[in-house]
This record gives C-alpha cells, sequence and structure tokens, in this order.
C-alpha cells in the first residue's frame, strides 16, 4: 500500500444498470482509473486530498467496438481536505458499468457475490415500507440524521441505498464521506 496526495477527478455516467461513478485520480506516480464502489457517493467533480492506493493492476474491455485498456488503482483510503467541494471536470464518451464486470461470469439472473436474482429492492413485493427500507439497510435502519455506507458490499445495493438517501432528503458530504439529512 502506498498513500498519495492527489486529484481524483469522478464522472457520472448513465449505464445499463443506472448511473455509475468513474474516476480518474492524477498522483505523482501516474494517472490511474477507478472504479471503486467508495466513489460511488460522491458527486461529479474534481476532489483534492491523500488517497491510499491498495494496489494498482492493468484491465481491459470492449465496448462500442473498441478495446479498452486501462491501468486501474484500488483505493483503501480516501481523506480529503475539510474545505474540499467538487470542481467541474470534463466527461468522457465511454465507460463500462463496473456492475457488467462483477455480473461477467455469473449465471444469468445473479448478481455478483450475491446468489441472488438479479431485482431491485422496488421490484421486490414489499410488506410496508419500514420492511422495505430494513431489508435495503439491514443493520443501519432505521436511519439516523448521519448515515456513513459500506461501500464494500453488493454494488448493486450499494446503489440503491445511495439512490434512496438521495430521493429523500440526505446530502453527501464528500471530506467525512457520510450523508446527513438535510
Amino acid at each position: 500500500m502506498i498513500s498519495v496526495p492527489g486529484t481524483i477527478n469522478i464522472r457520472s455516467i448513465e449505464g445499463r444498470f443506472g448511473s455509475f461513478n468513474v474516476g480518474t485520480l492524477e498522483c505523482s506516480i501516474g494517472s490511474f482509473t477507478v472504479k471503486d464502489s467508495s466513489i460511488e457517493e460522491f458527486d461529479e467533480g474534481s476532489y483534492t486530498g491523500d488517497f491510499v492506493i491498495e494496489k494498482i493492476k492493468p484491465n481491459s474491455y470492449f465496448h462500442s467496438g473498441r478495446m479498452v485498456v486501462e491501468v486501474r488503482a484500488f483505493l483503501s483510503a480516501i481523506m480529503l481536505k475539510r474545505d474540499a467541494s467538487p470542481q467541474p471536470v470534463l466527461a468522457e464518451s465511454f465507460e463500462q458499468d463496473p456492475l457488467e464486470e462483477d455480473m461477467a461470469d455469473l449465471p444469468l439472473g445473479q448478481l455478483a457475490g450475491s446468489g441472488h436474482p438479479t431485482h431491485f429492492i422496488e421490484d421486490a413485493p414489499t410488506l410496508d415500507e419500514d420492511s422495505t427500507l430494513q431489508s435495503l439497510f439491514g443493520f443501519l435502519y432505521p436511519l439516523g440524521n448521519c448515515v456513513k455506507l459500506d461501500p464494500t458490499i453488493n454494488r448493486a445495493l450499494f446503489r440503491q441505498q445511495k439512490d434512496h438517501l438521495k430521493a429523500n432528503g440526505y446530502r453527501f458530504v464528500a471530506s467525512e464521506q457520510h450523508w446527513v439529512k438535510e
């Protein structure tokens, strides 16, 4: 592991499974693609801070008749300055949704690591809103005024949690990496 100061440029992209974030980490040792769950909560923009890189490895995929080769950094921690606010960043035209990568080697209809059919909580039959929220957030339910999501859970579930918080009056505080009820 190595800790480096740098800037991460985060873009939101609309994919087959909904929107997802990708980042480009610019630091003294190079420029790397970041597609970790840890950046899913961030708004689009450019953030400066210190980044703990767990590993670096090449990755490739096909998209729109092209083969894309990238050097990917896997982050174990992001430490932004307290006053960090996103600066505008230019978007690129193509990216593969990381959820597609997670699902690539699974039988049709299963999510990576879950063994469950691919459906979203909204599609599941619900007894009431409390039980739906409890199944969505697990031990985090009931939600307080400050919520810290776990980006190591199943990526599809993590996105559902993030989308629910956004839709229900929570704001992501990037420097603290938690959600606050407004």
